[in-house]
């Protein structure tokens, strides 16, 4: 989780954001407020608190970088994973992560979609966890709606058990950095189709970086 408010620095595009920190990919962390700096559910990266309340329309939150990794904790809990407020203790599991980002809950971890019977359509960014614990990043720079992208989802031969809207529209982007591959998927709302002024600065972003890379994660 890397936040323009911890680091002291302006708001920066998914591109940006991994040329300056050597990252391999890019994807909102949240959605912010007016003051295009403070997400609009909790956030903290170590002793750092972004937004310290606890957004009670909010039912998930991503967590990384379990800070008893090598001791204690090792095998105990995944390096990163979605909480469910509802199914999980989240009480006392988000104060062993170094990294925790909470916004809407899509699916539970029944596989339930939570998000009600809104059908509007625009891009969305989202996070999801699957049966064995693996974290996607998932975009859609078309226009869908949120149960239209359960329903493509569970097309897929993947199982996701946890999903976590992290942005909608134009805001919502995913940037990959690697030697093979470097692209930005943008996103869109349904009024601004023909608008591709280029993807909008970002001030939270979880990120992959590389294992041998150095920085804080």
């Amino acid at each position: 989780l890397l936040m323009s408010s911890e680091l002291g620095i302006e708001p920066l595009t998914p591109e940006a954001w991994a040329e300056s920190y050597d990252l391999l990919a890019v994807i909102n962390a949240s959605m912010y407020l007016g003051n295009a700096n403070t997400s609009t559910g909790y956030m903290r990266h170590g002793d750092f608190v972004n937004n310290g309340n606890i957004a009670g329309r909010f039912g998930a939150f991503f967590v990384s970088g379990l800070k008893d990794a090598a001791g204690a904790g090792a095998g105990q809990h995944p390096p990163a994973a979605i909480l469910d407020r509802e199914a999980d203790d989240w009480q006392d599991l988000l104060p062993l992560y170094d990294a925790v980002a909470q916004n809407f809950r899509i699916i539970d971890s029944n596989g339930k979609l939570r998000w009600g019977s809104g059908d509007k359509r625009h891009s969305i960014a989202a996070l999801g966890e699957d049966e064995a614990g693996y974290i996607y990043f998932i975009h859609t720079p078309g226009m869908i709606s949120v149960p239209e992208l359960v329903r493509l989802l569970s097309g897929l031969p993947i199982k996701h058990t946890r999903l976590m809207y992290v942005e909608g529209g134009r805001p919502a982007a995913l940037h990959i950095r690697t030697p093979k591959l470097t692209r930005t998927w943008r996103g869109r709302y349904a009024e601004f189709l023909q608008d591709d002024s280029g993807t909008v600065p970002l001030p939270n972003v979880i990120v992959v970086r590389a294992k041998n890379a150095s920085g804080s994660n």
